[in-house]
């Protein structure tokens, strides 16, 4: 698998909620201006590299409404703020 399918895989599974995402900030830019992810640790400046800035990033809100999920991503803010 080459990077940029790899990169293409993690971005669709942070969009479905499953884990944070640390990425080049151009694969995100849609995601994040329709609210669907979120920057994480904003005030962390990540060093650029051959793709270019960095984002850490997650899931807006919970993947589903049962109560692990929520709670799991609640968590998950907290400790990235």
């Amino acid at each position: 698998m080459d990077k940029l399918n790899a990169l293409k895989m993690f971005v669709a599974n942070a969009l479905a909620g499953r884990g944070v995402l640390h990425t080049p900030l151009w694969s995100v830019v849609p995601y994040l201006a329709d609210g669907r992810l979120v920057r994480l640790m904003a005030g962390y400046e990540i060093d650029p590299d051959s793709f270019g800035p960095h984002i850490t990033c997650g899931l807006s809100q919970p993947p589903s409404s049962d109560g692990q999920s929520a709670g799991v991503h609640r968590l998950c803010q907290r400790f990235f703020e």
